[in-house]
């Protein structure tokens, strides 16, 4: 059997997350992790997608989507796409009350990195956002 095209790596570490929290991040991930096979790679490519999930301080939560591929148009603003993919991120970022960024993969310099920070759960596994 041979190799995939593309390559995964999966890194989370987080808390147990109350389902007001973890539908919309599962969606997040679904829609963004579609982009990345839509787009990112074009036939017969080969290359990575990263899905990291981490606590990156006491109140906050880091998700980040990076790929190896084309990397994202430079007329795309995810903040106002005009794509409906793209539209449900965002909505789906602000029911969260996070911050979005977009940049190159960190990792190999190109492609696209999607980066959302959003509150982490407190001590009784909810989360404390604001309205």
């Amino acid at each position: 059997m041979s190799d995939p095209a593309v390559h995964f790596r999966l890194d989370v570490s987080i808390p147990p997350l109350a389902l007001d929290v973890a539908i919309p991040c599962g969606l997040l991930i679904n829609e963004l992790m579609s982009n990345c096979f839509k787009h990112a790679f074009r036939p017969g490519d080969k290359g990575a997608i990263a899905v990291l999930f981490t606590q990156s301080s006491a109140d906050t939560l880091c998700l980040q989507i990076t790929d190896d591929g084309q990397g994202m148009p430079a007329a795309v603003d995810p903040h106002h796409a005009a794509t409906f993919g793209l539209q449900l991120v965002q909505t789906l970022v602000d029911q969260l009350h996070s911050t979005l960024t977009v940049s190159a993969d960190p990792v190999s310099g190109r492609g696209t990195a999607v980066t959302v920070h959003f509150p982490a759960p407190t001590r009784n596994g909810t989360t404390e956002m604001a309205a």
